[in-house]
């Protein structure tokens, strides 16, 4: 009677240790996700400080063009910054809404939404690109305004490393608890 109380607790014994390790699996996806958003979050905050720098540092330096209403000046500038790769377009626009001078990255495309709709300071996102706005003025007194618009495909790239490196700890994890809860089913 012994022996038949040992083999019914074996089957028992084999359901939890299958159900801790599913358990331990979906805890690790769930995990997994909200991390990745808060990764997701992170990075796109950390873009979006960088192209506030950005702007600042345009805007700062076009200012004494803008109040000498010299557009080559300030064209100049903008090519002399040597922006990022992951930096679309800079796009310096006077009081009247006109475009003072510009500078657009190879392949980035004609003006879209997203810079358009940005008529004063702020920052307006999307799946693929993020602009931010800033004001040009000097002594407090206005002379327009600086869209700068960046591709988040830094941020894509970040999350797949991001994923990819959770995803192995996970493996990792996993498959050195089966071996355990195998020796202890057989």
């Amino acid at each position: 009677m012994t022996a038949m109380v040992h083999t019914e607790k074996k089957p028992i014994t084999a359901s939890f240790r299958v159900a801790q390790l599913a358990a331990t699996a979906i805890s690790l996806m769930v995990a997994g996700c909200i991390l990745t958003g808060f990764q997701f979050a992170s990075l796109q905050q950390s873009l979006t400080d960088d192209l506030n720098v950005q702007a600042s540092l345009v805007a700062d330096n076009v200012a004494a063009s803008m109040m000498f209403l010299d557009r080559r000046a300030a064209a100049q500038t903008l090519h002399l910054l040597q922006p990022p790769p992951y930096l679309l377009s800079v796009t310096v626009y006077d009081l009247d809404d006109t475009v003072f001078a510009e500078f657009h990255r190879p392949g980035a495309g004609p003006p879209d939404a997203t810079r358009l709709a940005l008529r004063s300071e702020g920052v307006a996102t999307s799946l693929t690109r993020i602009a931010v706005a800033r004001p040009v003025a000097y002594r407090r007194e206005a002379l327009g305004r600086v869209v700068v618009v960046a591709s988040t495909s830094r941020v894509g790239v970040g999350l797949l490393r991001y994923v990819g490196l959770f995803g192995m700890a996970t493996l990792g994890a996993l498959s050195g608890a089966a071996p355990g809860m195998a020796t202890t089913l057989a």
